[in-house]
């Protein structure tokens, strides 16, 4: 189903735009309140229609600014976990950083209300992982999933959902994306640069611009929705952050991962109907995708199984551990202890 004219011109409210406006009439008063719910565009369309760039009747205004008031309170319920989520990984020593959600609402929009968020994401640096892990679980953070096999996040996998008490979530990430694109990104080189924020009386470090960038694009390429809001990231990064973009290119050309970046550059201009022309673009345009790139693409776009997107990997890993990471994704870990061991090939390092 095409989106809602309205959340689009919601999604690029305050960017250079060809959406202009939309008229909202009672007939598409769910579609909105449930589109602007599920992507959290409370604060963007609350602001369209603050300004007369989305129209509805005066009922309706009232329950988009109920919805936005709604998502503010839940953001600031989430952004109260970061201080003490930060106090435990840095106590146990670990690096890392706040991306995504808090981290871009605060450092890249103009007012944080207009990015509303749901959990806390935390990209934890390469070798301190089971670390970062122990200590969050000492703080009493449980994970969701078990790992698939012992040393499988470490070396193939993108994360773990961590929850506390009261359901509330932390994203830790290992990588920024499951599959083939995140395996051949090395996340050590997100850790070259930081960006500071102070939340809570506490210095929290950030990914750098240039790295924001780089995981709004991985989001909203490879994310597991692919929505408006993913996009309006990028924009927002490349438009009015202004990020190095150039060096976000040379980092995901090094790594092999341009068909992601181009690919998220492309569909921003596209979804949100941008007017603007932008060196990213062009370079975007440019970019040749291979067939197997291609494919891969296709499946995160389609929003396939968790599985389908995972086996996108097992080209690269072709004589590096394909045949473990496949054994990994085809037992369950409830069943492993019942399971036969794998059997002991030349892809088994």
């Amino acid at each position: 189903m095409a989106e809602l004219p309205a959340l689009v011109v919601a999604a690029g409210w305050g960017l250079p735009t060809t959406t202009g406006s939309a008229v909202v009439d009672d007939s598409d008063r769910d579609r909105l309140l449930h589109g602007a719910g599920r992507d959290r565009l409370g604060g963007l369309l609350a602001a369209a229609v603050g300004d007369g760039s989305v129209v509805v009747s005066a009922d309706l205004a009232a329950e988009v600014t109920a919805t936005w008031h709604e998502q503010l309170a839940a953001s600031v319920t989430v952004e109260c976990l970061v201080p003490p989520v930060a106090d435990l990984l840095h106590g146990a020593g670990v690096d890392w950083r706040l991306t995504k959600g808090p981290a871009l609402a605060h450092l890249d929009y103009p007012d944080p209300s207009l990015r509303p968020f749901g959990d806390v994401d935390v990209l934890v640096r390469p070798g301190q992982w089971q670390v970062a892990l122990d200590a969050l679980a000492e703080g009493g953070w449980v994970r969701v999933s078990p790992e698939l096999a012992p040393g499988f996040d470490e070396r193939f996998g993108k994360g773990a959902t961590l929850t506390n008490a009261v359901g509330l979530e932390v994203d830790a990430h290992r990588r920024l994306a499951a599959g083939r694109f995140g395996l051949r990104l090395d996340s050590e080189q997100l850790f070259e640069d930081v960006e500071w924020l102070e939340l809570g009386g506490r210095q929290v470090p950030c990914l750098a611009a240039r790295d924001r960038l780089l995981h709004a694009c991985f989001h909203a390429s490879l994310g597991g929705a692919r929505r408006l809001r993913a996009f309006r990231d990028v924009a927002q990064l490349l438009l009015m952050t202004e990020a190095d973009w150039e060096g976000a290119v040379t980092a995901a050309e090094r790594a092999s991962v341009q068909a992601v970046v181009a690919s998220a550059v492309v569909e921003t201009w596209r979804r949100l109907g941008l007017a603007t022309e932008h060196p990213a673009l062009d370079w975007a345009r440019g970019v040749r995708v291979g067939a197997v790139d291609r494919r891969a693409l296709r499946l995160f776009e389609e929003e396939r199984s968790y599985a389908q997107q995972a086996l996108t990997a097992v080209p690269d890993l072709l004589g590096r551990g394909a045949g473990r990471y496949l054994w990994a994704l085809a037992v369950k870990p409830g069943h492993r202890a019942a399971a036969p061991a794998p059997p002991r090939t030349a892809t088994h390092p």
